[in-house]
């Protein structure tokens, strides 16, 4: 009845945080990449996902890296009220579950080597438009000790 109502309605006001986030970064005059960022980091490579409802490399390079780091630090930060936060390892493994669906494998693969996860491949990234070395270069400086 009325709580689904408002579950529904709830989940639309999340829908809506992409584009509004998108906007107010555009307004306060920050990157494009950066605004490209906020619109299109809950879109998923399969193509459920939104506001846009885009799909692989429709998703720009740097939404698809924003989505894998958003999920990540998601998972593994403290203080969220619907669940106690994961440790890196596990937060990786759920990625990596995810690969090719929810995210971008490359983006993915990206994301481990650069946190130093031993699984991970460690051969240079391969951005369509060169965010991904300036992504690489931030996350080359997050401690090695989350594996430990």
């Amino acid at each position: 009845g009325h709580r689904l109502g408002v579950e529904a309605a709830e989940r639309q006001e999340v829908a809506r945080h992409p584009q509004a986030g998108a906007s107010l970064l555009r307004a306060l005059g920050f990157p494009g990449a950066v605004c490209d960022a906020a619109l299109t980091h809950h879109e998923r490579w399969d193509g459920a996902g939104y506001p846009l409802g885009l799909a692989g490399t429709e998703i720009p390079w740097i939404g698809r890296l924003t989505a894998v780091a958003d999920s990540f630090v998601a998972m593994i930060e403290p203080g969220r009220r619907y669940r106690a936060p994961r440790r890196a390892k596990e937060a990786l493994e759920e990625i990596a579950r995810c690969s090719g669906r929810q995210f971008d494998p490359e983006a993915v693969r990206l994301l481990r080597a650069a946190l130093g996860d031993p699984c991970a491949v460690r051969d240079a990234p391969r951005p369509e438009d060169g965010e991904g070395e300036a992504l690489a270069a931030v996350l080359a400086g997050i401690p090695r000790a989350i594996w430990a």
